[in-house]
């Protein structure tokens, strides 16, 4: 289960406060880890930012090669 908080003020103040309410809704659910929007789409495109410069590091190289 995904619990998703939108504020206007530092996210991770709100992270015990959310967990004491979590946890009163439901005691036997563990949290397993908090974290901010940032970090989890700075998670999903790292893969795509990496593949984007392994392509762009082999067209250099290919631009080089023809060149040459």
């Amino acid at each position: 289960m995904i619990f998703l908080i939108r504020t206007d003020h530092d996210a991770l103040s709100l992270a015990e406060p959310a967990r004491r309410v979590i946890e009163q809704l439901n005691p036997a659910r563990p949290i397993a880890e908090v974290r901010t929007m940032e970090d989890v789409l700075g998670e999903d495109y790292s893969r795509q930012r990496f593949s984007a410069w392994l392509v762009s590091g082999f067209a250099v190289l290919a631009l080089l090669l023809a060149a040459v």
